[in-house]
């Protein structure tokens, strides 16, 4: 039940904070007249793609067939990148320069805050749905394999311009890109310090947001006292 109440109260934040966005950015887009930073809002729907997913996912049971439940995963897996690769347009900020730029990066910084809440909201739902009576070692190993998968999709998507449904509609180019990829050894030194970056990055702030605030209220407590 408690675990129910604070899911709840995650949800109403995640609203509350992607509404902020979208309200901080209409305000912007009506100051200034233009469609500048417009592609947040498509950034931030697919941010929101992952948990939607995930929700499929628990409401799978174990008569659920397992195909079934794998290609659910696996669809998670693609989307999930995009609750973090909002990170990256902070690369825009220097782009335009219609307002002060305090105002613009306090806006990326929190559609970024708001992808990677819904991301973090969807990792939990498939942890529990799948992780929930395995050791805490296969846990942390999940999550960390997670996240440095992400890094990898970062860059993908940052620098090859790869977007999640390119697996499903485009698989022969993703085939020899990857192929050449793997032949650069620079390219794969590149991509997997950025992963190891972003793995350890979300990693101490997915267990800051999950964990740390669980034993918040017997902290208080105490400190109260």
């Amino acid at each position: 039940m408690k675990l129910n109440i604070r899911a709840n109260k995650t949800l109403l934040y995640a609203i509350a904070l992607s509404a902020f966005c979208i309200a901080v950015l209409s305000a912007r887009l009506i100051y200034v007249g233009q469609k500048e930073y417009i592609f947040l809002c498509k950034n931030l729907f697919l941010a929101w793609m992952p948990y939607a997913i995930a929700l499929l996912i628990k409401r799978t049971t174990e008569q659920t067939v397992y195909i079934k439940k794998l290609l659910y995963f696996i669809l998670w897996l693609l989307f999930f990148p995009n609750s973090a690769y909002i990170i990256t347009d902070i690369y825009h900020l220097d782009e335009y320069k219609s307002v002060p730029q305090w105002f613009d990066l306090l806006m990326l910084l929190s559609f970024s805050w708001a992808g990677l809440v819904w991301g973090f909201m969807s990792l939990q739902i498939v942890q529990q749905r799948f992780f929930e009576k395995r050791r805490v070692k296969a846990n942390i190993i999940f999550i960390i394999t997670v996240f440095f998968l992400t890094g990898v999709g970062i860059y993908l998507g940052r620098y090859e311009r790869w977007n999640s449904w390119d697996v499903l509609f485009d698989v022969h180019y993703l085939y020899e890109r990857s192929y050449e990829i793997l032949q650069d050894t620079e390219t794969l030194k590149y991509i997997t310090g950025m992963a190891i970056l972003y793995c350890g990055v979300l990693s101490f702030l997915y267990y800051q947001f999950f964990y740390l605030k669980q034993k918040a209220p017997a902290d208080y407590a105490d400190f109260r006292k």
